[in-house]
């Protein structure tokens, strides 16, 4: 598309158009940011508990494929993460870009060389941006998928204990917390 052969209006059209987009792959990102951290608590939840195993395939399916799979969930998840934030990284490389091509060409009264500075900084961090969404449309959730259809057998393996562990966990974390509250009070 040669932007100089639009009118102001099909320009102003095109702007709101891209801010739209923007907007929502804005939220799309904080989506996936929310996912991620579900995620991540779950595979922490997981490899919390290391169950007693009542055979050696139990052992091996966990050492050999729930650990692995495991890890490659946090891999997973910290890829994610750092597309997403490149991906704000670029937004805010496009706003500014757009922000400083706009002070540009006021400040030259519309001067063609100005608007073709502001039109190169704006396209390179649209560029970015689009790098960075088709990024995020490549996220794989392989490992995650792999667990999901793991979960039956994970479950029979931990079983009744895991709950046993979750309760003296969280009774120890409220005992944490109150100690820590009390320093905190001593402080105070």
């Amino acid at each position: 598309m040669d932007y100089n052969d639009l009118s102001p209006e099909q320009m102003a059209a095109y702007e709101s158009e891209y801010e739209l987009a923007i907007e929502k792959q804005t939220l799309l990102f904080g989506q996936q940011l929310q996912q991620c951290e579900v995620i991540v608590d779950a595979v922490y939840q997981v490899a919390d508990y290391v169950p007693e195993f009542k055979t050696k395939e139990q052992s091996d399916f966990w050492k050999n494929i729930v650990i692995p799979n495991l890890t490659d969930i946090l891999k997973d998840e910290l890829f994610a993460r750092s597309t997403i934030q490149t991906s704000f990284l670029a937004i805010n490389k496009l706003i500014g870009n757009i922000q400083n091509g706009y002070a540009i060409v006021k400040a030259s009264k519309g001067s063609k060389p100005a608007i073709n500075i502001a039109k190169k900084y704006i396209m390179e961090a649209l560029k970015q941006l689009e790098e960075c969404i088709d990024n995020v449309k490549n996220l794989k959730s392989n490992a995650i998928i792999a667990f999901g259809k793991q979960t039956t057998e994970i479950f029979n393996i931990i079983g009744p204990e895991a709950a046993k562990f979750m309760k003296q966990k969280a009774t120890k974390i409220k005992a944490i917390k109150k100690l820590f509250e009390e320093k905190n009070n001593l402080y105070i």
